[in-house]
C-alpha cells in the first residue's frame, strides 16, 4: 500500500502541473514535491496547487508538511513562501542536474488545525482515487 498521493492541476483538458504528498522524515510528517509546465510559470498555478495539497494534507491529519528547494530556484521559493511555509534550514548536496547549484532550502510548515493524535486518516479507497485541482479558465 502506497502512502504517496498525486494531484494533477488542469487547465480545460490539459494537465499543466501536479503535486505529489510523500511520507516526510517525521513520524505524522509529510513532503510536498510539485511542478508547473514551463508555459503557465507565474501565473500563479503552483502556489493554488501547493495550496489545495497543503490543506489537504492538514485535513487528513499530517502535523507538518516539508519542501526542499534550489537555493538557485527563486520562483518556487516565492511559492513557499506565499504558502506560509517558513525557512528551516541551507544544506549542501550533490547537483543532480544542468539547474542545480548543489545548495538546498528546506522549508516546513505546521498543521495550525488540531492534531490527529493518530496521524492521517487514510483509507485503501482513497490511496486509489485519482485528485483532480481544477483551475478556472479566465486566468489567476
Amino acid at each position: 500500500e502506497s502512502s504517496y498521493e498525486h494531484f494533477g492541476g488542469f487547465y480545460k483538458d490539459t494537465c499543466i502541473g501536479m503535486v505529489v504528498i510523500c511520507p516526510g522524515n517525521t513520524t505524522y510528517g509529510a513532503e510536498l514535491i510539485y511542478w508547473v509546465d514551463k508555459e503557465h510559470n507565474g501565473q500563479g498555478v503552483a502556489t493554488k496547487m501547493v495550496n489545495e495539497a497543503t490543506e489537504h494534507a492538514f485535513r487528513s491529519g499530517y502535523w507538518t508538511i516539508e519542501c526542499h528547494t534550489d537555493a538557485s530556484n527563486l520562483g518556487s521559493q516565492k511559492v513557499l513562501e506565499k504558502n506560509n511555509f517558513g525557512y528551516a534550514e541551507k544544506y549542501s548536496c550533490e547537483p543532480r542536474g544542468l539547474k542545480d547549484s548543489g545548495q538546498m532550502i528546506a522549508w516546513v510548515k505546521f498543521n495550525p488545525y488540531g492534531r490527529n493524535l493518530f496521524g492521517p486518516k487514510r483509507s485503501a479507497l482513497d490511496l486509489l482515487r485519482p485528485r483532480t485541482i481544477h483551475l478556472n479558465t479566465r486566468g489567476f
